[in-house]
């Protein structure tokens, strides 16, 4: 078993190790990992350069493989780096591009992983409720079930480029800032609260929201399944107009 710092990079390193000591027992994040009785286990440093062969490779047969195995390591499944592993060695064994066979389930496997990820992102599109900070600048805070956040940038960015922002993934504790132009991924540590630092009228605006939601509601039609299908319950913490 091969264990890597959980960063994109050193998972790519790994794989080198892998196909380097023709071991395919299986990589995992150091992170996640639960030593068993008998496992036989080496850490694998990151290495830009292996890291980079990997991608080469990788680009080399398709780009669409490297974007599969780069976005489908954003998914939150616990057996990713198995899925995504199992994908590489296939691909690189064809020499060619299968995604087009979706029922090969090796390729199924993988591309439901990298369409769970987009699903979420697409979701996070419309639900993402941003508020205003005292110092003009805006604050959204998600829980999402994958690494969605590298996937938003470019959406945000073109929707909100002249303000200042931050989309904060509370459950990883990371965020997206977007200042003076400047959109970079930081470590969240020190994002504890915000609630202390609203715009004075923050909460005069969450208050219409609030009521513009009840009052275009057609109580006739209304259907709890429906809309829990398309704004599942678990996004519903960070939803102004549902708290």
């Amino acid at each position: 078993m091969l264990i890597y710092d959980s960063t994109f990079e050193g998972f790519l390193t790994a794989v080198f190790e892998a196909y380097r000591l023709k071991d395919f027992s299986g990589i995992t994040a150091e992170e996640s990992y639960q030593k068993g009785l008998f496992d036989d286990v080496q850490t694998v440093q990151t290495d830009s350069i292996k890291a980079e062969k990997v991608s080469t490779k990788l680009h080399s047969i398709h780009n669409d493989i490297f974007y599969t195995v780069q976005q489908g390591f954003l998914s939150g499944e616990s057996d990713k780096e198995k899925i995504i592993f199992a994908y590489i060695q296939h691909i690189v064994a064809a020499g060619r591009n299968l995604n087009g066979n979706r029922a090969d389930p090796i390729i199924g496997a993988a591309l439901e992983c990298l369409q769970r990820v987009w699903r979420e992102v697409q979701r996070l599109k419309g639900l993402l409720r941003f508020q205003e900070l005292s110092d003009g600048s805006f604050y959204a805070a998600c829980e999402p079930d994958h690494c969605v956040l590298p996937l938003l940038a470019g959406h945000c960015r073109a929707r909100f480029g002249n303000q200042n922002w931050i989309v904060h993934d509370a459950r990883r504790n990371i965020a997206l800032v977007y200042q003076d132009k400047n959109l970079q991924l930081f470590d969240a540590v020190n994002i504890q609260t915000v609630r202390d630092k609203y715009a004075a009228h923050e909460q005069q605006y969450q208050e219409l929201w609030k009521t513009f939601w009840r009052n275009i509601a057609i109580a006739e039609r209304k259907n709890p399944n429906l809309q829990r299908q398309f704004m599942p319950q678990r996004y519903w913490k960070y939803l102004v107009e549902k708290n």
